[in-house]
């Protein structure tokens, strides 16, 4: 019968090259998908809507007159330039502005983003959608950290209001 000394003892926690990667793998696994699930939201498309003329809009707005509720629907009326300041939405990453506004009469409205103009038309009286796009054909506007929509419209008075200078709604 050998000895005691004779036998190869075990040590105890001797796991081996396998046993040491499955020991240490919550450790390196966990911030590998921290990482994919943060490449993963930055990839996705970012949603933002900005009702003006809600209770919530004054975080975003500047230059915008008070609320108005008319025929069933809030909105503010813009002054001359009215903005719309999207914080973070911006860094390179394309993105389309959509607007549902009203000119109240015939009038010229141009829509800047960033610094680059964007859409430059006449618009007719009543409510309507204008889009605009912002990609690699305006970089000023797609560089900005921050996306800022500037709204230009002649001025416009209304008869309750006449000392008012007035955009759009």
């Amino acid at each position: 019968m050998p000895s005691s000394e004779t036998l190869p003892r075990k040590l105890p926690g001797r796991l081996g090259v396998y046993g040491e990667f499955v020991r240490w793998l919550p450790a390196w696994l966990l911030p590998v998908i921290v990482f994919a699930l943060m490449v993963a939201a930055y990839q996705s498309p970012l949603t933002f809507t900005v009702d003006v003329g809600s209770a919530q809009d004054q975080a975003y707005t500047r230059n915008f007159h008070s609320r108005v509720t008319e025929a069933g629907r809030d909105f503010r009326w813009s002054g001359v330039y009215g903005y719309i300041a999207l914080p973070g939405t911006g860094g390179g990453r394309p993105l389309t502005a959509t607007l549902t506004i009203d000119s109240a009469r015939s009038a010229r409205v141009a829509i800047i983003v960033n610094g680059a103009l964007l859409h430059d038309a006449d618009l007719d009286a009543g409510w309507q959608t204008v889009s605009v796009t912002v990609d690699e054909r305006a970089p000023a506007a797609l560089s900005s950290r921050d996306t800022v929509i500037e709204v230009r419209a002649p001025d416009y008075r209304t008869p309750d209001a006449p000392n008012e200078a007035k955009g759009i709604k």
